[in-house]
């Protein structure tokens, strides 16, 4: 979303927000996809992130995404059976 490189679903990891509360992997509605590793959680912006989620959002969603992917960075894709 942020480098806007082209990657293998491994490499990145899916970030949403449901009822208030953000978590990473597969869910039901909206969510952006981020590199696994790499600066794209650094660089992310309320923006960029409210743009993709298609809401508004402050700079504390922003906080908030960047330690839930920095505490699980090799979080990668969840594929449900």
């Amino acid at each position: 979303m942020v480098c806007r490189l082209t990657r293998e679903d491994d490499a990145l990891v899916r970030v949403g927000r449901r009822d208030g509360v953000w978590h990473l992997g597969r869910g039901v509605g909206r969510g952006v996809w981020l590199c696994a590793s790499g600066p794209c959680a650094s660089r992310l912006s309320a923006s960029a992130l409210g743009r993709g989620l298609r809401v508004a959002l402050l700079e504390e969603d922003v906080a908030s995404v960047r330690s839930l992917v920095s505490e699980q960075p090799n979080a990668g894709v969840v594929v449900e059976e």
